[in-house]
């Protein structure tokens, strides 16, 4: 049901993440980065707001904000090549490195995971959290809630089955460096009931492929109104 809501993607190269020519490429576009302030149900107006404000300075100033790193994204980006290693290892499985691609379904609308498995039919992102962070996953079991808007992008945007959330921190002894946890859309957009407030009213279920389709619905009008500024301000991106 929910593979008819994906898009398929073209891929525009397979540049190294966080280059000049990646960050040039990222200009304007919409990434999973920007994931939570779309389709997270929960999420505020004033956030795409905000979003769209930032994305239209970057087309026009041609300059990508990078977010300034802390140590643990610092290390986070030098560690992430040992955490897809140690995931190659324990699955057997060979990686694609990840690349940066946009979708056919708009051009301002991309894609950057860590890696891929084939032709992306599963994509991976890995953290490399501190050594508390890690610790809650290995207790919890799972991501951050807010990673979650982010692996859906992953899926969504890249048509994969599924995404493959890594865990890793060297700190650890070795059979406990390595945490994976194989998210699906549906995992993240789960069929819920919403009760209803009327007693001679029965209580509604929202299926899994509802929730998806709302999702995409918040995509489109989020690029209709960005798109509509685009004009206004007569910027474009090729």
């Amino acid at each position: 049901v929910c593979s008819a809501l994906w898009p398929t993607l073209s891929s525009v190269s397979r540049m190294e993440q966080r280059s000049a020519e990646w960050f040039a490429a990222r200009l304007g576009r919409i990434t999973s980065t920007s994931a939570k302030a779309i389709i997270n149900p929960s999420a505020r107006s004033d956030s795409a707001t905000t979003l769209m404000g930032e994305l239209v300075r970057e087309i026009a100033t041609a300059d990508y904000k990078d977010v300034p790193q802390t140590f643990w994204m610092r290390h986070g980006e030098e560690t992430e090549p040992l955490a897809l290693s140690a995931y190659e290892l324990y699955t057997g499985v060979k990686l694609a490195a990840g690349g940066f691609t946009v979708s056919d379904r708009h051009h301002l609308l991309a894609d950057s995971p860590d890696a891929g498995v084939g032709l992306f039919d599963v994509v991976v992102e890995a953290k490399c959290p501190s050594p508390d962070e890690h610790g809650r996953v290995l207790v919890a079991r799972a991501a951050k809630p807010e990673y979650l808007w982010q692996f859906a992008w992953h899926m969504m945007v890249s048509g994969a089955g599924w995404c493959d959330y890594v865990s890793y921190c060297p700190d650890y002894p070795e059979h406990l460096r390595l945490f994976i946890r194989r998210y699906t859309l549906l995992d993240i957009f789960p069929d819920t009931v919403k009760k209803s407030r009327k007693k001679d009213e029965s209580d509604q279920t929202i299926i899994s492929a509802e929730h998806i389709g709302a999702a995409w619905g918040k995509i489109g009008n989020f690029l209709d109104t960005y798109q509509n500024h685009l004009t206004r301000l007569g910027l474009t991106l090729e």
